[in-house]
């Protein structure tokens, strides 16, 4: 068992007698979609009962599928765990059980940037997933070793990859895991982890 199998595990209990995990999800490139500034990557969307969700991965996966899909999977590879990410998002934004399933428009971007400096101040940070501007912002608080870290800042692509997931394992129960993003809003509400997204949104209603 993993972190993103154990979310699944909540999320189908969640789901359990809605009839949703029986519906299909879309799962396409969205090149204009709203980015987190945080992660890299192509821009994906998952669409479902009239609800979108955009994550940033460089797993992007497309394809048309059902929820059911992620029940019982050992989501072995980047690409399975990429799209469980997304899955997740848009079900849990459909049924209004999370919010934060959409990038902050990127005049929110400081503020964000700002925010999380501050929080972080006076502690030594590790990074899991490619993060420039937090490379660029805060580089003096940056380790190489996650167990030399006060807090180690995890990306969606992070949890996709074999190392970053091992890590996050790892480190679960530390109390020193802070996720970045709308990509791991779902699995944060999930499980109860700590999460970092103060302007992600449920929506585009008000642009990009």
């Amino acid at each position: 068992m993993s972190l993103i199998t154990d979310a699944v595990a909540e999320f189908q209990a969640q789901l359990c007698g809605s009839g949703c995990e029986d519906n299909n999800v879309t799962l396409k490139r969205a090149p204009e979609g709203p980015a987190c500034q945080y992660p890299r990557g192509a821009i994906i969307a998952a669409q479902f009962g009239g609800k979108t969700a955009h994550i940033t991965t460089n797993f992007p996966v497309e394809a048309t599928t059902r929820i059911s899909f992620l029940f019982g999977s050992a989501l072995e590879t980047p690409l399975q765990r990429a799209a469980a990410l997304a899955l997740i998002n848009v079900s849990l934004g459909f049924l209004c059980l999370e919010r934060r399933i959409n990038a902050c428009p990127s005049d929110a971007y400081p503020a964000c940037l700002s925010g999380l400096a501050g929080h972080l101040e006076g502690r030594r940070i590790a990074l899991l997933g490619s993060m420039p501007a937090i490379e660029r912002s805060m580089p003096e608080r940056i380790v190489d070793d996650p167990a030399m870290a006060d807090v180690i800042l995890v990306t969606g692509d992070a949890l996709c990859s074999d190392n970053g997931l091992a890590v996050c394992d790892a480190y679960r129960d530390s109390g020193r895991l802070l996720f970045l993003g709308p990509e791991t809003s779902g699995i944060c509400s999930l499980l109860s982890l700590a999460h970092w997204c103060p302007y992600g949104r449920s929506s585009l209603e008000n642009g990009r």
